[in-house]
């Protein structure tokens, strides 16, 4: 995976890493285990703002590298 090699391509190539909260034990006991965890359940609320997210940084992006 190419996020695997993020620290490895960021040395060249100006980058930020976001991580998104998939939710925790406190909101609901579903919530909170590892990505890779074959019980993982993720918060569906927060991709509309992920979504939101990367479309102002690619936005932003575009205008000041026109």
């Amino acid at each position: 995976m190419g996020s695997e090699e993020f620290a490895s391509y960021s040395y060249q190539v100006p980058s930020v890493y976001l991580l998104l909260g998939a939710g925790s034990k406190q909101e609901n006991p579903l919530y909170g285990e590892p990505m890779h965890n074959e019980k993982v359940v993720f918060n569906g609320d927060i991709l509309p703002t992920g979504a939101a997210i990367y479309a102002y940084t690619a936005i932003n992006w575009l205008k000041n590298n026109k």
